[in-house]
């Protein structure tokens, strides 16, 4: 499993901070557990999270997947897992792992819908975009059962509870990532270490 693991939280949106609080706290624990539980990092590795806006998901959704709307989240891999390789640093530095950019305005909207505390949505979307980034997909039943499981697992070892529960409604579930064709990303850091696939979202 990954040994070292940083996390770059940006807040473009300052709602987020008003809105939750310890935000910084909860994302980087959030990201870390879940880049544990994938178990496809063995080394050190990078993740940035970008607590944007609809307006910014929007354009991104619209350059990268072609849907003129926003999206609850986006995320973009970063440099490639390679499956054989038990190491994942590379010349000494962590692996970038990539990007993942959430719209505030879209993650209240849901959260609400589905009587949902908001920080417990942003984890619970946290995780499904660190998976994506470990290169985790749900385009067919038994690899999204997987997904959803491992979500599931990483939540209540936060003490969140599960939102795929029967009993318990939440708006990720019918949502899905659709594409995985190379883009660049959105970091500049990023950009220079090579290209990155193109976003998956949670939204169909």
């Amino acid at each position: 499993m990954a040994s070292r693991i940083r996390v770059e939280l940006v807040a473009p949106n300052d709602q987020w901070m008003v809105a939750i609080d310890d935000l910084s706290q909860l994302v980087t624990r959030t990201v870390r557990a879940a880049v544990e539980a994938a178990n496809r990092v063995h080394g050190a590795c990078e993740v940035c999270v970008v607590l944007s806006d609809d307006r910014e998901l929007k354009i991104l959704n619209q350059e990268y997947r072609n849907i003129d709307k926003p999206t609850n989240v986006l995320s973009f891999p970063g440099e490639p897992l390679d499956e054989d390789e038990g190491a994942y640093e590379i010349g000494g530095r962590p692996r970038v792992l990539g990007d993942i950019v959430i719209a505030y305005e879209t993650m209240v909207r849901e959260s609400e819908a589905a009587s949902i505390p908001l920080p417990d949505h942003l984890a619970h979307i946290l995780i499904h975009g660190v998976l994506h980034l470990c290169r985790f997909d749900h385009e067919i039943d038994d690899d999204a059962a997987k997904m959803e499981a491992l979500e599931a697992a990483v939540l209540r070892e936060l003490g969140i509870a599960d939102p795929y529960a029967p009993d318990r409604s939440a708006p990720t579930k019918k949502s899905a990532p659709k594409t995985s064709a190379r883009k660049k990303p959105l970091r500049k850091k990023t950009a220079k270490k090579g290209p990155a696939k193109k976003p998956a979202s949670t939204k169909r």
